[in-house]
C-alpha cells in the first residue's frame, strides 16, 4: 500500500467512485454490504461495543476495494467509526 493511501482515506474511496457529493452512497453501501458481515468484537466502552468487520466494498463505479471499518454498537443504534483500506 502507497503512504498516499494510509494517509488519504478520500483518495482511496475515490478509487471505488466515492467523494463529497455522495456520501450518502457510501452510508448506504457501508450498512448494506459490510454491516452483514462476520464482526470482531474489540473493546467495550462508555460509548457502547466496538467491532471490526473486514470485507470487499464495490463501489458506485464497479471497482470493489478491500476495507477495515469499525462500529460502535448500543442497543438503539449501530454507528459507523471508521474505515481503512485493508
Amino acid at each position: 500500500m502507497s503512504e498516499v493511501l494510509k494517509d488519504d482515506k478520500s483518495q482511496f474511496l475515490a478509487r471505488g467512485g466515492y467523494d463529497l457529493e455522495n456520501w450518502q452512497q457510501l452510508d448506504r453501501d457501508l450498512r448494506v454490504q459490510i454491516l452483514s458481515l462476520e464482526a470482531e468484537p474489540m473493546t467495550n466502552t462508555k460509548y457502547g461495543q466496538k467491532y471490526m468487520i473486514r470485507g470487499s466494498l464495490t463501489g458506485p463505479n464497479g471497482r470493489t476495494l478491500q476495507v477495515k471499518t469499525v462500529w460502535i454498537v448500543t442497543p438503539s443504534e449501530t454507528r459507523f467509526v471508521t474505515l481503512v483500506p485493508d
